[in-house]
């Protein structure tokens, strides 16, 4: 089983500055999903679908085309990210970046949900995150407020172990 040292060598870039590292999204996973949407979209095309079922033929193509679509993009270098920093991490999915400070974080933790596991946290009470908005998803999820949408070439456990070194180092350095 490899550690998060091994992980760190595949899944890691060098971030702009000296002291940030860059996890990115397994690539096998991706081009998993991208295989099971397609393979739904190709068999929507099927002659033996009838014509009274068109609805269903239209929403499938739509829903697994979405997916295709998405999966592609998460392909592209630049698109998808962990990036962790002296003075925080930001994620980024499908273009889209946010950054949090390590301060506004109090724990992170594994987690299972719906069958699957995930890195959690939980926010710091200085933190300025919508405060209603993290007591729902706390009583959803059992107590984490926040979840990571990947886990980058780590096993969760180790995902979440790194994280938490990274915030107890920099939170007490800054």
């Amino acid at each position: 089983m490899p550690s998060v040292q091994d992980d760190r060598k595949t899944a890691a870039a060098p971030g702009p500055s000296s002291g940030d590292l860059v996890l990115r999204p397994r690539r096998g996973r991706l081009l998993l999903l991208l295989g099971v949407c397609s393979t739904f979209v190709a068999l929507t095309f099927l002659p033996n679908i009838k014509e009274s079922e068109a609805a269903v033929k239209w929403g499938a193509r739509c829903f697994f085309g979405l997916g295709v679509l998405i999966f592609a993009l998460e392909l592209l270098p630049g698109v998808s990210h962990l990036r962790l920093t002296p003075g925080g991490f930001e994620v980024r999915t499908l273009f889209r970046s946010g950054f949090m400070r390590w301060g506004d974080v109090e724990e992170f933790f594994p987690i299972r949900m719906f069958g699957a596991a995930f890195v959690a946290l939980r926010f710091s009470e200085s933190c300025k995150a919508m405060k209603p908005g993290r007591l729902v998803a706390s009583l959803l999820s059992g107590g984490a407020e926040g979840i990571l949408p990947d886990t980058y070439g780590c096993r969760v456990e180790e995902l979440a172990a790194l994280l938490e070194e990274w915030r107890r180092r920099h939170s007490i350095a800054g």
